[in-house]
C-alpha cells in the first residue's frame, strides 16, 4: 500500500510541475553512472538522452559542457572535450575506424584520438572523424563532415567541411 501511495504522489507531483518524476529519477541515475565511468568529467556537464558513449573509460569531458539528445561517441581511441563546449543533437564523434583494405575489417580497428577544444560549438547532425583536432572557439556548422583539423576560432562547415571564415569577437553583448 505504501508503494502505491508513493507512486501516486510522484505521478501527481510530476503532472503539477510538468515533469515525469520517474523519468527524471531514471535520468539522474543514468547521469551518475556515466560520470562515474568516464576517464574524467568536469562540473556542470549537461547530458540529454538518449546518449551513447562507448568506451567511457577513454573519454574526458571538461567543465560546463552540454550534450543534446541523440549524441553518439565512439571513444575507443580516446576523446577529449574541452570546457564550455556545446554539442547539438544527432552529432557523432568517432575515434575508431576499420581498415577497409583488409579482408576481415572486424579484426582491424584503427584508433585515433579526437580532441575538441574549449568554447567549441558543434552543430546538429555533424560527424567528427577519428584523429581530428578541433581548436578552441571553433564553430562547426550543422551537417558538417569534420575530416581534418579545425583551427582555433574557425567557422567550419560543409560536406566535407572547410574553413569559411574566422570569428572576430568585434561585437559586445549589451544587457
Amino acid at each position: 500500500m505504501k508503494k502505491i501511495i508513493i507512486h501516486i504522489i510522484r505521478r501527481f507531483a510530476g503532472v503539477i510541475i510538468g515533469l515525469d518524476l520517474a523519468e527524471s529519477i531514471k535520468e539522474q541515475k543514468q547521469v551518475e553512472n556515466i560520470r562515474k565511468s568516464l576517464k574524467s568529467c568536469g562540473e556542470k556537464v549537461a547530458f540529454r538522452f538518449p546518449l551513447v558513449i562507448e568506451n567511457k573509460h577513454l573519454v574526458e569531458i571538461g567543465n560546463n559542457v552540454s550534450f543534446a539528445s541523440y549524441v553518439h561517441i565512439w571513444g575507443g581511441g580516446g576523446v577529449v572535450i574541452g570546457d564550455n563546449t556545446m554539442i547539438a543533437s544527432h552529432v557523432a564523434i568517432a575515434s575508431i575506424d576499420h581498415d577497409y583494405c583488409v579482408k576481415d575489417m572486424k579484426k582491424t580497428v584503427i584508433k585515433k584520438p579526437v580532441i575538441i577544444g574549449s568554447g567549441v560549438w558543434i552543430g546538429s547532425h555533424s560527424f567528427i572523424f577519428p584523429g581530428v583536432k578541433i581548436g578552441d572557439g571553433a564553430v562547426i556548422g550543422a551537417n558538417t563532415l569534420v575530416n581534418k583539423n579545425v583551427p582555433d576560432n574557425a567557422i567550419f562547415y560543409g560536406s566535407p567541411g572547410r574553413v569559411v571564415k574566422y570569428r572576430s569577437f568585434s561585437k559586445e553583448l549589451k544587457n
